[in-house]
């Protein structure tokens, strides 16, 4: 299936638990780094470049209010991955629904899996009982997502419980 993540939305977040995932998003959002060592480092010298679903939305990058107004509403966080014309840096679209759900979204390791990883790690922290992770990817994949959401958000974002712990030998 290739590098995937995964989520079950066991019930509807409810309108406080919402509201904190998507202020963190939006926070993450507005402060995205050039690049990603998430998933490997795999595309460590690509941007990282993201676009949303909104009306206007085109294969182009978006940056500020128009990029968190295009990835948050009321009912979904939907993020893309994108980048140069001739590139192909986006996968497949990360949409996390507000409401009860069993989402996937395969990044192949590409830049956005930063922002996705720490979409994922904050909505379990916000909310344990309401969403479990799984992931192809195991701890060290994730540890640049939760590093960079935690300086961000100024606080500490944990790794999700259902993340494999890398085994180093």
């Amino acid at each position: 299936m290739g590098y995937t993540h995964y989520s079950t939305t066991h019930r509807d977040f409810t309108d406080l638990e919402w509201e904190a995932i998507c202020r963190s998003t939006e926070l993450l959002l507005r402060n995205l780094p050039n690049h990603s060592l998430s998933a490997g480092a795999y595309y460590k010298d690509d941007p990282l470049m993201l676009h949303g679903n909104g009306p206007n939305t085109t294969e182009l990058a978006q940056f500020g209010d128009d990029l968190v107004r295009d990835c948050i509403d009321t009912t979904r966080i939907w993020i893309e991955g994108t980048g140069p014309a001739g590139t192909d840096l986006g996968h497949e679209s990360f949409v996390l629904n507000r409401t009860k759900d069993r989402a996937f979204c395969k990044t192949a390791r590409k830049p956005y899996d930063l922002v996705v990883c720490a979409v994922l790690a904050v909505a379990q922290m916000v909310a344990p009982d309401a969403i479990s992770v799984t992931s192809d990817g195991d701890s060290d994949d994730w540890w640049p997502a939760i590093e960079w959401a935690s300086l961000t958000l100024d606080m500490v974002v944990f790794l999700p419980a259902g993340i494999n712990r890398a085994t180093r030998t």
